[in-house]
This record gives C-alpha cells, structure tokens and sequence, in this order.
C-alpha cells in the first residue's frame, strides 16, 4: 500500500525525508524553546544553509498537490468547494467582470445621452464610425480644430459626470 501511495506521490522520496526533518526539527525546536524557529535557527539544526532551506521548501510548497472541489471555509463561515474560491484571469468569461462592465456601460450610456445633441454626433463619428477630424468637420461644416474643441468638451464632460470612475472612462473612451 505505501508503495502505491509513493507511486502516486509527484515529489521524490529524498523531498520527502527533508519534509519529514525539517517539520521534526521544527517540532524539536518548539518544544524546547517554547517558540518557532526563525529560517537561520531551523537552518543551522538541519546543517544547511537558509537558501538550501528556503529552496526545499518552496520545492515542498509545488509537491502539495490538494483537490480543487475540496471544501474550504469561506469569508463568511460556509463552506465551499476551492475552485470557487479562485479567481478568473479571463476577464470575458468572468461573471462578476462582465456584470461590472455591463453596469459601467450603463452608467457611460446615462452620462452620453445627457451631453448636447452636437456632442453626442461627434462623439458617434469620431468613436464609433472612425472618421477623423477632417472629415466630421466637413459633416458638420466647421473646421478641423473646432471638431477637436467639441471632443475635447465632450471628454471633460464624461469626466466630470462620471466622477471618481476613471477606469471605467478610460476602459470605454479609449
């Protein structure tokens, strides 16, 4: 049975003695100085030195290998499973990323149809048919630099009207 056991084990059995010295050197020093030893005291018990220590324990550390739907203790005292707890590097299949951002849509699409009807065309064709300044000018027949005055003007509104959510300005306006 024990040598199923180590089959199935991903650490090497020398790892595995240094984890058992180094957890009864730990024991050993606790008890008989009433406290846990700092990295050069453990060190100097086991006869190497803290960067070979450091080393096997990190190395212990990648050797646990412990179940994703194990059970765990949540931040309010229920349990549950440890996947749940990790969170989603993905942003576009995150639920609480998308959600987020579908509510900051909201509050910029509030923001946008307050802006004046002008503004609000500028905006369409500069962001979202991509025309450049020339050729809003020439819908709106007024010069390049007035078009850029009004996008600057609609930009400070966003601003201002968003308030303290600058990410969120940044995220959709860029």
């Amino acid at each position: 049975m024990l040598d199923e056991l180590r089959r199935g084990d991903w650490a090497p059995r020398p790892l595995r003695k240094w984890e058992r010295d180094i957890y009864g050197a730990r024991d050993r020093f606790t008890r008989l100085y009433g406290r846990p030893p700092t990295s050069e005291e453990l060190s100097d018990a086991l006869g190497i030195t803290t960067g070979r220590l450091s080393r096997l324990l990190a190395d212990l550390a990648k050797a646990d290998v412990g179940s994703l739907n194990a059970l765990v203790q949540s931040d309010d005292g229920s349990a549950i499973e440890r996947i749940d707890t990790l969170a989603s590097a993905d942003r576009d299949n995150d639920p609480e990323s998308a959600a987020m951002h579908e509510k900051a849509l909201e509050r910029f699409r509030s923001a946008f149809s307050r802006l004046p009807p002008r503004e609000q065309k500028v905006a369409v064709l500069l962001h979202v048919y991509g025309l450049t300044l020339r050729e809003v000018g020439d819908v709106l027949g007024v010069s390049e630099s007035r078009v850029c005055q009004i996008n600057s003007a609609i930009r400070r509104r966003l601003r201002l009207q968003l308030g303290a959510e600058h990410e969120l300005f940044d995220e959709i306006a860029a």
